[in-house]
């Protein structure tokens, strides 16, 4: 096979009309030389002797020398020579079954002239040979041929045209799952997709496993970044709208906003950074959540991707505000701890961080200032140390904690 690629290009093998062009070239030479058995035959030899059996006894009847090759002796032979060709030109030929069904009775109508107007002696001369002069009752061997033919022809037609329709019911019923099966692909993407957007990417893994739809998610993290961020006069913006009847615009402009924060967690510097929920003008994230191991927790860069992520979002608002002409202020608070993360509910399913630090990190928005990036105490302990500016607010009153010391995020030395 290599060496007929060296010779022959690939769209030989490629093209279906070559393929069935040659096919039908072989064929038509195998059935020619099928066919020259026929013409090799001597019809005025004359046949010659014949053994008979008289009871015990054997006559031996003596004729004339037979000038004839083997396979003239038995023309049956060559019948069967021409059946084979014409099954494998029914069973090997992919072809239309109207073309298929137009070679093979060319095929099986010449031999049958061939042996009715040619070559019926020596079908004849068969006969007589066969019965070494007795008269026995038989059909006829040439009618017994013709008929033979005629039965194949039939046969071979008929089950072209149910192997064609066989064959193009197979194609449509691959064509229409292949479809299917291309549409399920492309909604399993779909869905997976939606789940990463829905869910974490960890948690998302965790569900496309083989699990029971019942099953629970929880993870309890030790070390994890929790921060609340609140436009806090977007509910005069709103009221301001409604009055005049433009509240879609309002959401529209909540929406921008929105997206603009989400698209901050596509860049790799927050890659640890997980958006957990908004609530109105309120949005929550956490970073430490997908920290596989402790050597990783031990370094709390998350600590740092979470302050640089709310830094930029008051960045982003910031320069929201100078190309809109607008007013809006966002007040942050921060707070570090242990949390866990779980998904509630089958329908609609939710992914959700509980915890003391989550309600720190609630109160610290709660009670922070415009423009302000609230912080506790972990937090300053930690990043203090590395670059980052802050300045004492000193002690806040908390509820459910007492008071507090706090600590505004002004930024980042050098940035």
């Amino acid at each position: 096979m290599q060496k007929l690629d060296t010779f022959l290009p690939d769209k030989f093998f490629k093209s279906q009309f070559v393929c069935r062009f040659v096919s039908c070239i072989v064929l038509a030479l195998v059935y020619i030389t099928a066919l020259s058995n026929v013409f090799s035959c001597n019809l005025s030899a004359i046949p010659g002797n014949c053994t008979q059996y008289i009871g015990n006894v054997t006559v031996m009847i003596e004729r004339p020398h037979v000038n004839l090759y083997g396979h003239c002796r038995y023309p049956q032979y060559i019948s069967f020579t021409i059946f084979l060709v014409m099954i494998a030109c029914a069973v090997f030929l992919h072809i239309h079954s109207m073309v298929k069904a137009a070679f093979i009775g060319s095929m099986g109508g010449i031999y049958v002239l061939l042996i009715l107007f040619k070559y019926r002696e020596l079908f004849d001369w068969h006969d007589h040979y066969s019965a070494c002069g007795q008269k026995v009752k038989h059909v006829a061997l040439y009618v017994e041929s013709i008929s033979m033919t005629f039965y194949l022809i039939v046969g071979l037609i008929c089950h072209g045209y149910m192997h064609e329709q066989i064959v193009r019911l197979d194609f449509l019923w691959k064509a229409q799952a292949t479809q299917e099966k291309d549409e399920m692909e492309d909604k399993r993407k779909y869905n997976k997709k939606l789940l990463h957007n829905i869910l974490p990417s960890h948690v998302a893994e965790y569900f496309l496993q083989d699990r029971p739809s019942d099953d629970l998610y929880a993870q309890a993290c030790t070390s994890v970044a929790v921060m609340f961020s609140n436009i806090c006069n977007f509910s005069e913006f709103y009221l301001e709208l409604e009055t005049t009847g433009d509240g879609l615009e309002c959401l529209r402009v909540l929406n921008q906003i929105i997206v603009d924060f989400d698209n901050l967690l596509s860049r790799s510097e927050f890659k640890t950074v997980e958006k957990i929920k908004t609530i109105g003008e309120t949005y929550m994230a956490a970073a430490g959540l997908n920290i596989q191991t402790p050597e990783e927790l031990q370094t709390y860069e998350h600590v740092e991707e979470m302050a640089l992520f709310a830094i930029a979002m008051k960045d982003i608002l910031d320069e929201m505000n100078r190309n809109a002409f607008n007013n809006f202020q966002i007040k942050s608070g921060l707070n570090l701890g242990p949390v866990v993360a779980g998904v509630i509910g089958v329908k609609k399913p939710q992914y959700d961080i509980w915890g003391d630090t989550v309600n720190v990190a609630s109160r610290m928005y709660s009670t922070g200032k415009a423009n302000c990036i609230q912080v506790t105490q972990s937090v300053y302990n930690l990043l203090s140390k590395r670059g980052f500016i802050f300045e004492c607010r000193g002690l806040v009153r908390v509820k459910g904690k007492g008071k507090m010391i706090t600590y505004w995020l002004k930024g980042k030395e050098g940035s």
